[in-house]
């Protein structure tokens, strides 16, 4: 019974670590204050793809699983409609582009856990493919969770043309240092006996990549370094509250301890209160509002 207990509590934990909640949809007829664009002749040329993470879905639609809905919200507030051409879904298969506008793939919560290098090569291919029919875009990258992740690694490893397509790149509790947590193997046997999403390729490398933390912390600073030089903004937020990803591996910092990106360590509830609901809650919070807006600006006010 005592081990039993043990390896229901084991596998709680690894759910708490990775589980990703499907946001509320919008409340049926909800309208949205949109301005016209400030600038639009540049502003036009931004593209923002938004990144969902591990258990996700798409249903092949471009706006029904898009989520990221506040912050839709206020990007309408600023240039934006709520259902802007330029807001890209990526999909962990793919998509398609049709008549100028990004198509993205069906894919199941199954298939979130693929590897993730196949999963950046899916935001590498996107890319490219926009840019084939809109030359003049440039990107903003925006992914939550393992959204995030994919995000930072596709752009550490694209070639400079690719480089040179995106202006921004910002996670929001994001695995960028794996996990911070070793499960147990008699653990993840179980999970392999029952198919789960918590055994598969991503959450596998995740948990190898607990062992080697420090060595990716370097690799990330090294990593960021280079972005930042080629003039790419690049912003790592994480919250305290977190109990899916540790603050300290969604936050990149230095050697001294401070954030290196322009992104850093957020609240996600005035009672300082652990919890898994603050996974999600960094979505609403208004630091990233506001780095978003911000930087949305400077892009178009910089040409």
């Amino acid at each position: 019974m005592k081990k039993l207990s043990l390896l229901g509590t084991a596998v709680i934990t690894i759910s708490a670590l990775f589980l990703v909640f499907q946001m509320a949809p919008d409340a049926n007829g909800e309208q949205y204050l949109e301005k016209k664009p400030l600038l639009k002749d540049k502003s036009e040329n931004v593209y923002i793809v938004f990144l969902n993470g591990l258990g996700s879905s798409c249903d092949g639609t471009r706006y029904n699983n898009m989520h990221f809905y506040e912050l839709r919200k206020i990007l309408a507030g600023v240039g934006f409609s709520y259902y802007d051409e330029r807001f890209i879904m990526y999909s962990y298969n793919g998509g398609i582009v049709k008549n100028g506008r990004w198509f993205p793939e069906k894919h199941t919560p199954r298939d979130t856990g693929q590897p993730i290098q196949l999963s950046a090569s899916r935001l590498e291919y996107l890319i490219e493919q926009i840019s084939l029919v809109h030359p003049e875009a440039r990107f903003i990258l925006v992914g939550h969770s393992l959204g995030g992740r994919i995000a930072l690694d596709f752009a550490s490893t694209a070639g400079p043309v690719l480089r040179k397509k995106i202006i921004g790149i910002v996670t929001l509790n994001s695995p960028l240092l794996g996990s911070s947590k070793k499960i147990p193997g008699v653990v993840m046997n179980l999970l392999n006996s029952l198919d789960s999403i918590l055994s598969s390729p991503a959450v596998r490398q995740l948990l190898w990549e607990c062992s080697y933390s420090s060595k990716l912390q370097v690799m990330r600073r090294y990593d960021i370094k280079k972005l930042k030089k080629e003039g790419i903004s690049v912003a790592t937020f994480s919250t305290r509250e977190d109990k899916v990803v540790e603050a300290i591996n969604g936050c990149i910092m230095d050697q001294n301890g401070q954030p290196m990106t322009e992104g850093f360590i957020v609240r996600a509830n005035d009672f300082s209160i652990r919890d898994l609901t603050s996974h999600i809650n960094i979505l609403n919070n208004k630091k990233v509002h506001e780095y978003l807006i911000n930087l949305y600006l400077d892009v178009i006010l910089r040409g």
